[in-house]
């Protein structure tokens, strides 16, 4: 199959997609690559981007969509069946899968007060570096995939960095590779923007739903949203140096 003529903004995210795949040599030898679904936006692109990179490069390793079924997004059964029409227009079969017991037990809970059990789970969904990981691994090795691919952008990264300074006095980054896990975690969007995402999906026709489940820390969110674009420059660069501070910061500015 032909690569079809694609929309600008589709085109600049699967050419820094695969750049990223490139560089960090996310892929490897794999021939199956479980693409992460969590019913929204930026994972659906993952899938279009990589499905399109597919037919351009010699190596074309097979895509396995997963969804790890929760209330993110919705009622799962209903996000389920979305996807599965989704993936469908893509020539693809969705594989659901349920979140393993006890998956979202905070590593690294707040040095504050202790939080509620709720709030606990809640907060360490959204700030867990490879969210429902277990669930994850086991539908990779069940498919024969050592990759797994996750949608996170540079925003992402950018965030989850100040939400560990912050919330736990610890430097953590999400890197664009997961290190030393025996499933390869990887991120092509590592280098993109979610604005270049939200644009992507118009062009493409892809849903943009809204998550049901309200962040925990959503005031902090768009604090550090505020907080970079304060800063005079390109977004893009902004965003990757504050991405990688990790290697830079003294941790004694945490005390």
């Amino acid at each position: 199959m032909s690569l079809p003529k694609l929309p600008n903004t589709t085109y600049y995210v699967c050419k820094r997609a695969g750049m990223a795949l490139h560089e960090h040599a996310m892929l490897g030898s794999s021939q199956r690559v479980v693409v992460a679904l969590s019913g929204g936006y930026a994972s659906r692109c993952l899938l279009v981007a990589l499905t399109y990179r597919r037919m351009k490069t010699p190596v074309k390793p097979d895509f396995v969509p997963v969804f790890v079924a929760d209330d993110v997004h919705g009622d799962p059964d209903a996000v389920a069946r979305d996807l599965t029409a989704f993936c469908g227009r893509l020539d693809m079969e969705l594989t659901v899968v349920r979140a393993a017991a006890g998956a979202g037990a905070p590593p690294n809970p707040p040095k504050s007060e202790a939080p509620s059990a709720a709030a606990s789970d809640s907060r360490a969904r959204h700030w867990d570096p490879v969210p429902h990981r277990e669930a994850l691994s086991a539908a990779a090795a069940a498919a024969g995939a050592g990759v797994v691919a996750l949608g996170h952008t540079i925003f992402d990264r950018a965030c989850f960095l100040f939400a560990g300074m912050i919330l736990r006095g610890t430097l953590a980054r999400l890197d664009p590779v997961e290190p030393a896990t025996a499933v390869r975690f990887v991120r092509p969007f590592c280098g993109l923007t979610h604005h270049a995402l939200l644009k992507m999906a118009r062009d493409e026709g892809i849903a943009v739903v809204p998550a049901v489940v309200e962040h925990p820390d959503a005031e902090l969110h768009r604090m550090m949203d505020e907080f970079v674009r304060s800063k005079k420059g390109n977004l893009l660069e902004k965003l990757k140096n504050v991405s990688n501070a990790g290697h830079h910061v003294n941790k004694g500015y945490l005390a």
